[in-house]
């Protein structure tokens, strides 16, 4: 998760100096895709759908793989607190 929090707040940054409509739009993107991805837990409670664009979004390569990646170590994190 720690990447891909890095890579959205780069895309804030490059916006923050927007001049154009798309843009602006870009950067509202961006900074709700920041909010969903402060808490890991947010991020798993969204539709499996909403999260795998958003992968696709920030350009991840093989965005299902990734996903299928990242629910594998939730799952993880889980059974582990549970120990």
């Amino acid at each position: 998760m720690n990447y891909l929090r890095e890579l959205v707040t780069k895309k804030v940054k490059m916006l923050e100096t927007a001049n154009t409509i798309e843009e602006l739009e870009d950067l509202k993107k961006y900074r709700l895709i920041e909010e969903l991805l402060k808490d890991d837990a947010c991020f798993f409670k969204i539709n499996s759908s909403i999260a795998y664009s958003i992968l696709i979004e920030l350009g991840i390569d093989n965005p299902l793989d990734y996903y299928k990646k990242l629910i594998s170590y939730k799952e993880y994190i889980k059974n582990k607190e549970n120990f």
